[in-house]
C-alpha cells in the first residue's frame, strides 16, 4: 500500500508503533456551521493492490465535545483499487448548536487500511 501525497503538508502518522491507524491532520481550517454538512477530502491518494479498503474514523473528542459526526452513521468505508485517481472524500456533519472550527494542523480523523477477502456468492 502506498500513500501518494498531493498537497499534504503534515504526513499521516501512527501515534505509536503498535497503532493500526494513521492520524490525519487538517491542511487548513475546516469550518462547519451549525446544522450543516461539509465535504472533505484526504490530502493524499492511496494506491495499492486490488481488494484493499480504507476505513475512516472520526476522532472521538470531536463527536463528544463538539457534536461533529462522520456522515450519517459515523464510519465510512471506501474500497480502493490500484487506479484510484482522486482523494477519498467524506462528509462531516455538525449536529451541535454552534459553529465548529477544526483548526489547521489538528488531528481530526484516523484511517485504517486493510485487505478485503472476496468470496464467490451463488444461489443454491
Amino acid at each position: 500500500m502506498t500513500f501518494t501525497f498531493t498537497t499534504c503538508m503534515v504526513l499521516p502518522r501512527r501515534a505509536t508503533a503498535g497503532n493500526a491507524g494513521y492520524d490525519v491532520f487538517a491542511e487548513e481550517n475546516i469550518v462547519i456551521k451549525k446544522g450543516e454538512t461539509v465535504k472533505v477530502g484526504l490530502p493524499f491518494l492511496i494506491q495499492g493492490e486490488k481488494n484493499y479498503k480504507v476505513a475512516i474514523y472520526l476522532r472521538s473528542s470531536l463527536s463528544i465535545k463538539k457534536g461533529i459526526h462522520l456522515g450519517e452513521d459515523g464510519t465510512l468505508v471506501t474500497h480502493v483499487s490500484a487506479n484510484l485517481n482522486e482523494p477519498v472524500t467524506f462528509e462531516l456533519v455538525n449536529r451541535w448548536n454552534e459553529d465548529v472550527v477544526i483548526g489547521k494542523g489538528e488531528h481530526y480523523v484516523q484511517i485504517v487500511v486493510g485487505s478485503v477477502n472476496c468470496y464467490r456468492i451463488a444461489c443454491s
